[in-house]
């Protein structure tokens, strides 16, 4: 359980990621470097077939979210720049595991302090 990511602090990469993802379409899936800068981007559903071809500085991929009712906050973006430090990936196994242990993580906090309220 990765607990000691659960609430790192917000970083100014994770608030720049999270402010270009909110003003892009959803048509386009974008990279980002770890320091929040933008790689280079692609038509969401389609991937690299070539490993060589993925971005190889990316620490988050993430599709636009302009114009539809699920905005990425601020922790989600510090959530996938965790995922990246620990596991070295953008995506995969490893990565996604690292994100339901997270957020298991909070939903278990939150339920023992709404039990102790």
């Amino acid at each position: 359980m990765h607990t000691d990511t659960v609430n790192s602090p917000i970083s100014a990469a994770a608030r720049r990621i999270c402010r270009d993802v909110n003003k892009n379409v959803h048509a386009i899936t974008r990279y980002y470097d770890a320091d929040g800068g933008y790689l280079r981007g692609h038509e969401t559903g389609m991937y690299y077939t070539d490993p060589a071809d993925r971005p190889a500085d990316a620490a988050v991929q993430a599709p636009g979210r302009r114009d539809t009712a699920d905005r990425m906050t601020e922790r989600e973006a510090q959530d996938l720049l965790d995922a990246h430090a620990l596991t070295g990936q953008y995506a995969g196994q490893d990565h996604e595991a690292f994100l339901r242990d997270v957020e298991f993580a909070r939903s278990c906090a939150q339920e023992r302090a709404d039990f102790d309220a």
